[in-house]
């Protein structure tokens, strides 16, 4: 089951489960810190933050560097510049949380983000959950709207597929990073992680 937020807000009083958030980070100095000061100050603490540095020339590995020594939770990874797919799964590969999460090292996240999409998906027994989200440039920032309405509230593969099919409608489906899901989504029967083929230069989300 899929859940699809507006807004929610609910204090949490459950045990949290350790969410891992995967970030690959390639020549973005200039949004890293952002991006990075979104993560570490959310209201949901159990996270085990996964920094990747695609091989990036510019001050990126530095700044990933600085923050780990600050924050235990912190966990960098740099290697040879192959692609965010492989950055990717070089994540996957290294994490240990009950739920994933993936950014983009360019973007940055709401506070509650990661304790909204838990309690959502917890409270709806669901294997992953969808946040509305917003283009942010310089001067201004945008909502993302849809050309045709989405519902929210929760639905299954079928209604899932139909919107990530009809990406150019549905705006946001297609992507990794607006969404959190249960570690079980991304596991294969065997117990292998579920990849990201390597090999797509467009569309790898």
């Amino acid at each position: 089951l899929f859940c699809l937020l507006s807004q929610v807000g609910v204090e949490s009083t459950m045990k949290q489960k350790l969410i891992s958030v995967i970030v690959p980070v390639y020549n973005a100095e200039n949004y890293l810190e952002r991006c990075l000061n979104s993560i570490v100050n959310q209201t949901y603490s159990n996270l085990e933050i996964i920094l990747v540095d695609d091989g990036s020339r510019d001050r990126g590995p530095q700044i990933c560097d600085s923050y780990a020594e600050k924050d235990a939770r912190i966990k960098v990874i740099h290697k040879q510049n192959q692609g965010v797919s492989s950055a990717r799964n070089t994540g996957l590969l290294k994490s240990t949380g009950d739920y994933i999460g993936f950014m983009d090292c360019d973007d940055w996240i709401e506070k509650d983000m990661y304790e909204t999409l838990v309690e959502a998906i917890e409270a709806n027994d669901a294997d992953m959950a969808a946040a509305s989200w917003f283009k942010s440039y310089d001067d201004e920032e945008k909502e993302a709207v849809n050309l045709k309405p989405v519902d929210k509230g929760v639905f299954n593969r079928d209604k899932l597929l139909r919107y990530i099919y009809e990406r150019d409608t549905y705006q946001g489906f297609a992507y990794m990073w607006d969404k959190l899901y249960s570690r079980k989504v991304l596991t294969e029967a065997n117990g292998e992680m579920l990849l990201f083929d390597e090999n797509i230069q467009l569309g790898g989300d």
